[in-house]
């Protein structure tokens, strides 16, 4: 509910979701927000980093801007490629 107007894509990826992790690996967690505001990435991280103290998980957030995707998406990016490809939704819209 905190960032539910302005979130437009939440999944997981990486090797997590691969099954070619192990026990050092990170959580990758790629999220789209409509804003721009780096107060709320900075939020983000200190979320994620409350997580990673809390409870020994290794969570590693990659924040982009509607902007930012839809140009990666434009220039066909491999990161985006694999995002779409293997990341699994966990919220959206």
């Amino acid at each position: 509910a905190r960032f539910g107007a302005i979130l437009l894509d939440i999944r997981i990826f990486g090797s997590k979701m691969t099954g070619a992790s192990d026990p050092d690996s990170d959580i990758d967690i790629f999220i789209v927000m409509d804003s721009g505001d780096w107060r709320i990435r900075r939020e983000i991280a200190y979320l994620a980093a409350d997580v990673n103290i809390k409870y020994g998980a290794n969570i590693s957030p990659v924040v982009y801007t509607r902007t930012e995707y839809m140009k990666n998406k434009e220039f066909n990016t491999l990161f985006i490629r694999q995002i779409e490809a293997k990341g699994v939704a966990l919220a959206g819209r």
